[in-house]
């Protein structure tokens, strides 16, 4: 899911929904994908497809919501904690 927004496209949350939460009820709530099931997929493309309008909408509402490099900020910050971590345990050991 996450990697479609930079790309400005709809999400489509069928092959990840053990990720549930927050991720689907923050895309739901402000339109711009949705939860459904994997069998589902084609036919939900199809539909936003053959809505040029809404996908416009869908797509300009992803571009206001979606934090471009946002993977790679997160692992930056899981980076960060480890290290600091790592020094901690370095520092109480000795």
């Amino acid at each position: 899911m996450a990697e479609t927004w930079p790309a400005a496209a709809p999400a489509c949350d069928a092959l990840l929904a053990w990720a549930g939460g927050f991720n689907v009820d923050f895309i739901e709530r402000n339109g711009v994908g949705c939860l459904i099931a994997e069998e589902a997929l084609p036919t939900q493309i199809e539909a936003w497809l053959s809505d040029p309008a809404a996908l416009a909408a869908m797509q300009a509402t992803a571009l206001r919501l979606g934090r471009r490099n946002g993977a790679a900020d997160i692992a930056q910050r899981a980076l960060g904690l480890a290290d600091r971590a790592r020094g901690e345990v370095t520092r109480s050991a000795n």
